[in-house]
């Protein structure tokens, strides 16, 4: 039994992970119901975006609204009555440190928190170290040029760097392309960059460890290809959509890399090119950006962490069960 400031922490611990699971099995709802091919590519990103960072805000928001009556109480704002009702549950309050006896519940949750936890540090250090190497060597470039040339003879084009990414060519992209889709192409990664994806990337990468496995691919997937459409609009705005759709047939003909690259690339692996070629050879009808999910969201994550700060002693019951107590 522990009655301290670590049984307080094990009991916000048990909170954050409920909320955290809550809020994955809301992006998987998300990520099968409100993602559509149909959508616009800039609609397709931001539900994307929004729904990766939900479980950590669905963590977040559970732990605050827990704490909340015992920050108000620790300021005098209202009555301090934890006394006054008894032991029966744990009082997640700053004065009186709640008694903390974990049970089969409390170790399995824990277990579970601890999961993508992990992850999410596997992640840091691979994106971190990711992002560290391709600055680095971004860097060694000639100052000043943001195109790159490599002797590689896959046709690949990608972007080099988070910060100020650079694009690279490399040569068998060069001989396989006319010129006219050579700059097709380039503009397309410079619409990579102007849009900061190589940083939403490694945002993403961070997030991603909180969901479940196949919301996880699911985000993922629909991102990638909502990027890589959202840089195709902006290459067919200048005119040159026809260009960027043939030089993606070539690379289509000459075949996918055998293993992905980790940066931004042109290549056969980094969507469903097909589907991309068909978009810029004849666009369909596609719905217009709506807030209307996210404000609806906001609205219900705000309306919820109310109700249970209302509600707390309710909630410190139900986290007291599953505590085991």
């Amino acid at each position: 039994m522990t009655d301290s400031l670590p049984g307080l922490a094990g009991l916000l611990a048990i909170t954050g992970v409920v909320g955290m699971l809550i809020g994955s099995l809301m992006a998987a709802a998300g990520a099968r119901f409100f993602i559509s091919r149909h959508q616009s590519p800039a609609l397709r990103c931001r539900r994307v975006q929004r729904l990766a960072v939900l479980p950590l805000v669905t963590s977040l928001l559970a732990i605050l609204a827990l704490l909340l009556p015992a920050l108000f109480k620790l300021a005098g704002l209202i009555d301090d009555h934890c006394l006054a009702h008894g032991l029966h549950h744990p009082h997640f309050c700053l004065r009186h440190m709640p008694a903390f006896d974990a049970g089969p519940v409390a170790v399995t949750l824990v277990i579970l928190g601890a999961w993508p936890l992990a992850g999410l540090l596997r992640a840091a250090f691979d994106q971190f170290r990711q992002a560290r190497l391709t600055t680095t060597i971004a860097r060694i470039a000639p100052e000043g040029r943001r195109l790159i040339r490599t002797d590689a003879d896959s046709p690949r084009a990608f972007l080099l760097g988070i910060r100020q990414p650079r694009v690279v060519l490399t040569d068998g992209l060069i001989r396989l392309l006319s010129p006219a889709e050579r700059r097709a192409v380039v503009h397309h990664e410079i619409a990579h960059a102007r849009s900061g994806d190589p940083a939403r990337r490694l945002l993403l990468g961070l997030l991603m460890p909180m969901h479940l496995p196949q919301a996880r691919r699911r985000l993922m997937h629909q991102w990638k290809q909502a990027i890589e459409e959202r840089a195709d609009d902006s290459v067919a705005a200048r005119g040159q959509g026809l260009d960027l759709a043939s030089a993606l047939i070539k690379i289509l003909r000459a075949g996918a890399p055998k293993a992905p690259m980790a940066a931004f690339s042109m290549g056969a692996d980094s969507a469903d090119i097909a589907l991309r070629i068909r978009r810029l050879a004849g666009r369909a009808p596609e719905q217009p950006a709506s807030p209307w999910l996210e404000r609806s969201l906001i609205a219900a994550l705000g309306l919820t962490s109310l109700a249970i700060a209302g509600k707390h002693h309710v909630a410190e019951t139900f986290i007291g069960w599953l505590a085991g107590q």
